[in-house]
């Protein structure tokens, strides 16, 4: 009788480690800087619906063992003098995704001085390049443009190098939108302004995981 219950209890706990097994994923990664593509270490990276925040190391590698969650998930990137991005990932239960993440060190506003010239003639653009994970370009990816107040002010694609060369929108705080199938749609906000009129974002796509 002992010997049943014990080998019970342990089949029950096999059960357990299984199922926790099976019903998280996991993310691993490395991030970029967009300007110069070397790789950046310190940089905090959490997932929407984790209480578990991880650090890249000295590569710009790092992993979350653990995400509670199947499907699309939010993760955030923090680095000092780069500020903070978000980057969505399809993530499968019991599967492991590998991902790139690029931090764009673009100028705001309130960091550049006017000098007052030139403001109402300067057209107002950014050159967007989309990658893969492995950082291979993505073409012909549909991209646009949102301004402030959400309306739409720029729609294209990009060519098969995967770039993107939009103008024409508003002076301020600006929403790049990336969707490609079976890629997981990105955005990127960006200050379109006086100091950067013509501002360049790498954009990092991220398949479901294999």
């Amino acid at each position: 009788m002992p010997h049943t219950m014990l080998f019970s209890c342990l089949m029950l706990a096999a059960t357990a480690v299984a199922g926790h097994e099976t019903g998280t994923a996991s993310v691993v990664g490395v991030v970029f800087s967009g300007e110069d593509a070397v790789t950046l270490p310190s940089v905090t990276v959490c997932a929407e619906g984790s209480e578990k925040c991880v650090v890249s190391d000295g590569t710009g590698n790092f992993e979350i063992a653990a995400v509670p969650r199947e499907g699309r998930v939010i993760l955030t990137a923090e680095f000092s003098g780069f500020g903070s991005a978000e980057f969505s990932v399809l993530v499968s239960q019991g599967k492991t995704c590998e991902v790139v993440l690029v931090l764009n060190n673009i100028s705001t506003i309130i960091d550049c001085l006017w000098t007052g010239h030139g403001l109402t003639d300067t057209t107002y653009g950014v050159l967007g390049n989309v990658v893969d994970s492995a950082r291979h370009p993505v073409g012909h990816a549909a991209v646009q443009v949102r301004a402030r107040d959400g309306k739409v002010v720029w729609r294209g694609h990009t060519d098969r190098k995967g770039r993107s060369r939009v103008s024409g929108f508003p002076f301020g705080i600006n929403v790049l939108e990336v969707n490609k199938r079976p890629y997981a749609a990105q955005t990127t906000t960006f200050s379109a302004h006086y100091c950067d009129p013509q501002a360049e974002l790498t954009i990092p796509l991220a398949k479901a995981c294999d």
